[in-house]
């Protein structure tokens, strides 16, 4: 192809090859975008000490929290609820996840690097900002200003891990366990035969263990953490962040079942030192909270069990490998035998369960090992006087998957605890992490199917219906059986509504320590597992691994309660596509970037919101985001954009929209379609013969029908792929079906007002490849004007003409915008943080693919201002501009004749903090002289967002 080569500045965005996502800020990582510099950590590493770009490696399978976030009310208004979140100072945190990346080296060598991490990071928006930017005056690989992010990342904890051996007393150099480790958190403290180990140790002992009578165990109680792992999850409760379950990696002691050579105590019969113990991956139920707010301590309420609740166990596992039914499909054992409880790990209680006659096995009274679960939190308040508020956080947990034990050795489990997926459907509900209530059992439902990496959230007041009330709602997943290969996405949507009210109000019971939910709650104060409702089938794809976001009614959002569905995946599919859903006046979702998606706009003090009639003036045709395009968009999109302009600029003064006409009549778009040419990518990358046989050359006995503008269409789908590659990076990004990278020429940004007059061209053709015309003839593409050559002698077709001018999509291409948008991922982190879904790292399209960014949701539009203006009838020349929205301060201004309707300049970029001098306007400098002018003046945000209609109260002058 091509390349035209601007002599000014192009507004530049990343492009994507799906065409289903938002224009998105990219807020740190590599940049993957040209129009905003955003926080850019140092190369890998895992100690931010010294560092001065720190940052979290990239990763997957991680959790994050938004801590300090303040909580919505039930006793409060939304006006209320509204001035108390947007007063908060919230700091999202992430929390460990897995950095393991696997590529494939030259000579087809498989190689891999990284491990599952437990260290806490944490950011937070710049002081009395909304993810505030600061205008960059000349970025150093550009040359233009550009808004650079404000974003900083903090680490509150590297991770710490166990010790590999006893550092010192009786058991001095020998291999040591995880669970070693952690003997001394207080609820383990009635498992030990001498607790006294764990008291407080002298101040000597935290500088040298190995002091006589210093306990390690004591020690190290105050750097006990949750192990490195992923697919666990975190919630803030009660003021404190969880960790619960996941997938954790643990130095363990190896079964004597796993060593050769037979058994001696722990050791293999070897003459070699045998190590006994080694790091292994096991699933956790676990659950750990921190105070501080930061990760920084922890401590264990719950140490879970190392066995299955008693339904996962009954319907997964039998009794001996004798089971006499031998069609059953399951081959295990169930449990561990066991006398007493204290035979079991942790909270695992040893008893007879329904079908066991023979002897007592572990079962555990909580929810069994999982990963890849959904936990959230509702706020239940209370008031028990004039000034006196009772709150409980209740902490709800949803399916997820477990492993099941599916073969054995003798009378014991082969290998881990088990190795067989399975996907779980029960629910539980704990108002402290250490008590809870199964509210749903196991594979007890026949329409509400077990599933794993799903999405939930609890949404308080949710009151379509006028009946306060919270509910909590499940999305999407996967399922997962021993017995069943295929698997199987979901796209369904289910949910439970539940009581806002304490349990303790039921009970006479509210005050200052907060009694343990019961059993006998259920139907009374929690929800039973036949409260749960479907909705319909949703339009977004089946897919797991995604997120779920909701944005509260806020004053922001003209107190519109939504929701976000973003990502995730569907089999080898990795998807990046976005979808909302406005919960009180809809009942479908919408997809970004569909012609009737919603977008918020201020102008003159009134919030609109597209596409309702009610709330938005503008038809479906004119929203803004039909000028968003990718590669895959249709040729039809391919626009010239009109200036509303007049002499007086009479028709400015309300609203106005720009004109915007497809260079491609519908004809000719059908003619197009009909010979494999439907988007923007596809016409680009038309070769020499399809493009003449647009013009009317064709083979001989062909006959070919020209389209008027064919080569205009495909400068300006050329010059729209240009603008959407990332400039000064040897990294482009993909766009269109061809997965192709395309090579943008440096583009010179020198610029002097006083040339842009009248219809003056302001690109050049010249193909900087080619020296002589031999060779400018072999590249030409069909369009270019080739020197003087009136025409050239194309193979099987005869002389063609050489067109002797061409198109300038210098004004055009600034009004086509491309989508800007993390790349496609799952088992990434989401959240809200002030007033903005966020989207953190995650897996990308295969196992080399980690991502290590922050991206941020942008669906409003800025609106500039001209806040300095000159004076009709005077000699005054300078403006200077302002933007409603923080971080676009990035301007850019056109001057047009009013009175000719023409443009004086293209789209020229503003100093953000200098004036404007249009003095060279003035024929005595090489201007077009006295005339009416208008100045449009817009402001670009950080997402590429742009203004999108003009006024002259606003951002119009006319003089």
């Amino acid at each position: 192809m091509r390349h035209l080569k601007s002599l000014i500045l192009c507004s530049l965005l990343a492009i994507d090859t799906d065409t289903d996502a938002a224009n998105w800020a990219q807020l740190a990582g590599e940049r993957a975008q040209n129009i905003a510099i955003p926080y850019v950590p140092q190369n890998i590493f895992f100690n931010a000490s010294g560092v001065s770009h720190p940052m979290w490696s990239a990763r997957w399978g991680h959790a994050v929290v938004v801590f300090n976030q303040t909580i919505p009310r039930n006793d409060y208004t939304e006006e209320e609820n509204s001035k108390l979140i947007n007063e908060g100072m919230p700091k999202l945190v992430l929390l460990g996840g897995d950095d393991l990346v696997q590529r494939t080296l030259q000579g087809g060598v498989k190689a891999s690097a990284g491990q599952f991490r437990n260290d806490i990071w944490w950011t937070e928006p710049p002081l009395g900002t909304q993810l505030q930017w600061k205008m960059e005056e000349a970025h150093s690989g550009l040359g233009y200003p550009m808004a650079k992010s404000q974003m900083k990342w903090n680490q509150s904890n590297k991770g710490r891990v166990s010790p590999p051996k006893w550092p010192s007393g009786p058991k001095i150099s020998e291999d040591m366990t995880y669970m070693d480790w952690i003997k001394c958190q207080d609820v383990n403290l009635q498992t030990l035969p001498d607790p006294s180990i764990c008291d407080e140790p002298a101040p000597i002992c935290y500088d040298d263990i190995t002091e006589e009578g210093c306990h390690p165990e004591a020690v190290w109680k105050r750097d006990n953490m949750w192990s490195p792992r992923r697919g666990h999850a975190a919630v803030v409760a009660n003021d404190k962040i969880f960790v619960i379950g996941g997938r954790g990696s643990e130095n363990m002691r190896m079964r004597e079942t796993s060593m050769v050579g037979g058994i001696l105590g722990y050791k293999a019969e070897d003459t070699r030192d045998h190590a006994t113990n080694h790091a292994e991956v096991v699933l956790k139920n676990d659950v750990w909270v921190s105070e501080d707010g930061l990760g920084k301590h922890w401590k264990l309420v719950n140490p879970g069990c190392q066995d299955h609740q008693e339904d996962v166990l009954l319907q997964t596992e039998v009794w001996t490998s004798n089971q006499p039914n031998l069609s059953s499909p399951h081959t295990g054992i169930i449990g561990a035998k066991c006398s007493t409880s204290s035979d079991c790990y942790g909270s695992a209680e040893c008893r007879y369960v329904s079908t066991n006659t023979s002897g007592k096995v572990c079962v555990c009274p909580m929810f069994s090992p999982r990963e890849h679960h959904t936990v959230t939190v509702q706020h239940r308040y209370v008031a028990l006087g004039e000034k006196s508020i009772h709150r409980e956080d209740y902490i709800y947990i949803v399916g997820g998957f477990t492993n099941v034990r599916q073969s054995f050795c003798a009378d014991r489990p082969c290998g881990s605890l088990g190795s067989y997926k399975q996907a779980l459907d029960d629910a539980w509900v704990s108002n402290d992490g250490v008590h809870w209530v199964q509210l749903a059992p196991a594979f007890s439902s026949t329409e509400f199917q077990a599933r794993g990496a799903h999405a939930s959230l609890l949404i308080h007041d949710y009151t379509p219906d006028k009946i306060g009330h919270d509910r909590l709602w499940i999305f999407g997943g996967e399922t997962a059986a021993p017995n069943v290969e295929e698997t199987h996405y979901f796209n369904d949507t289910w949910y439970i509504d539940l009581p806002s009210d304490p349990c303790c109000m039921y009970h006479n019971n509210c005050g200052s320590i907060t009694q343990p939910l019961q059993k006998y709650d259920i139907g009374v104060c929690l929800p039973s597992s036949s409260d749960w409702n479907q909705l319909s089938s949703s339009n977004w794809t089946g897919r797991s691994g995604h997120s779920v976001v909701y944005e509260p009614a806020l004053s922001r959002n003209n107190f519109k309660q939504q929701m976000y569905l973003i990502g995730g995946r569907n089999g080898d599919t990795v998807l990046s596509d976005v979808w909302t859903w406005d919960l009180q006046r809809e009942t479908s979702w919408r997809k970004d970037f569909d012609p009737n998606q919603w977008y918020k706009a201020n102008n003159n003090g009134k919030l609109y919101f597209g596409p309702s009639s009610q709330d938005q003036p503008f038809s479906l045709d004119e929203t803004p985001h039909r000028s968003y395009l990718t590669g895959d968009s249709p040729i039809s999109e391919l626009k010239e954009t009109f200036l509303p302009v007049t002499p007086t600029g009479e028709e400015l003064k309300n609203s106005t929209l720009p004109t915007k006409i497809s260079l491609l009549s519908e004809e000719d778009a059908q003619i197009l379609h009909s010979n494999g040419i439907v988007n923007i990518d596809d016409l680009a990358n038309a070769n020499l013969q399809t493009i003449l046989k647009f013009r009317g050359f064709d083979f001989p006995g062909e006959k070919a029908k020209a389209i008027p503008r064919i080569c205009e269409a495909f400068v300006l789908a050329n010059a729209l792929l240009d603008q959407c590659t990332l400039q000064n990076n040897n990294r482009a990004l993909t766009r269109g079906k061809s997965q192709s990278v395309r090579k943008t020429k440096p583009i010179d940004h020198s610029f002097s007002a006083t040339s842009m007059v009248f219809g003056e061209t302001y690109f050049s053709t010249e193909d900087a490849e080619c020296n002589d015309l031999d060779c400018r003839i072999n590249k030409w593409d069909g369009c270019t004007p080739i020197g003087d050559q009136v025409a050239v002698d194309v193979n099987g077709i005869g002389d063609v003409l050489v067109p002797q001018t061409t198109f300038d999509p210098t004004n055009h291409i600034k009004d086509l915008n491309c989508r800007q948008k993390p790349k496609g991922r799952y088992s990434f982190g989401a959240a809200l943080l002030d007033n903005h879904v966020l989207v953190v790292g995650g897996q990308g399209s295969d196992q080399s693919e980690l991502h290590r960014d922050v991206w941020a949701r942008d669906d409003s539009f800025p609106q500039a201002t001209i806040s300095t203006r000159p004076r009709s009838g005077t000699h005054d020349s300078e403006f200077t501009f302002e933007s409603n929205e923080g971080g676009a301060e990035h301007f850019e201004y056109k001057i047009m004749d009013a009175e000719e309707r023409l443009d004086v300049t293209p789209w020229i970029k503003a100093s953000p903090n200098d004036k404007t001098d249009v003095s060279w306007l003035d024929n005595k400098k090489g201007g077009p002289g006295e005339g009416t002018y208008a100045l449009f003046v817009r402001s670009i945000d950080p997402s590429g967002n742009k203004d999108y209609r003009y006024s002259t109260s606003t951002n119009v002058h006319v003089w």
